[in-house]
């Protein structure tokens, strides 16, 4: 495949970007060696530069970042220490400060880093009882029914973390709460739908241990 134009942006892709055709309709360009967008041609107006045809670019879908050791060593730190300094990052991975700061703000902007947050122990700020509910909906259920039960447990401080799942069930929700009677409020919530058929409660009796960091795939 020819490209007229390799283009190499660091930040949001713009909405458009002349090159020459490519035998193909679509193409994937490399941001950085950050994310990889996969692009569509179509044709646009302009003038033919060197033998080829202008056309413009629109972004279609965002794949998954494709990170080098360096941003994965940035991560791993970064997942380790919230307030580790720029200072510090770019005398661990060798590179300069203004050039650690370009990289965290491309990794942002690209969405690996979807925020900075902080990993306080639950029961040192009263949040002592944890949880998991599953859910089932009834069969006659609408998708737009579906999503306002999703919307009804992110509304919910109290729920951390809800996944649409395989089997009977169809999503399971983490919760970490001051005591029982907030998972016993939301479970009548959920009956009060009535479109949630069933609801399964499972209470957490001790806390083996809890990972909050991710720990990175191999480089492939």
């Amino acid at each position: 495949m020819e490209l007229g134009l390799l283009v190499a942006l660091y930040h949001n892709p713009p909405q458009e970007v002349k090159t020459f055709r490519s035998p193909a309709n679509q193409i994937v360009l490399r941001f950085a060696g950050i994310a990889a967008v996969i692009v569509t041609l179509r044709a646009g107006e302009g003038k033919r530069a060197g033998g080829g045809e202008t056309l413009s670019m629109t972004s279609d879908t965002l794949e998954a970042a494709e990170l080098d050791t360096v941003d994965r060593a940035l991560l791993l730190a970064l997942s380790e220490n919230g307030r580790i300094s720029i200072s510090e990052l770019a005398q661990a991975v060798g590179l300069t400060r203004q050039s650690v700061t370009e990289r965290i703000t491309r990794l942002r902007a690209s969405g690996v880093i979807r925020r900075f947050t902080l990993d306080a122990a639950p029961e040192k700020v009263g949040l002592g009882v944890r949880a998991s509910i599953a859910i089932t909906m009834m069969p006659t259920c609408t998708e737009a029914q579906e999503r306002d039960v999703v919307a009804l447990l992110e509304r919910n401080p109290y729920v951390q973390e809800c996944y649409r799942v395989t089997g009977d069930d169809y999503f399971h929700t983490r919760i970490v709460a001051p005591t029982i009677d907030q998972i016993k409020d939301l479970v009548l919530e959920l009956r009060a739908t009535q479109v949630v058929q069933n609801t399964r409660t499972l209470l957490a009796l001790e806390v083996c241990f809890e990972k909050s960091a991710l720990r990175l795939p191999p480089a492939g």
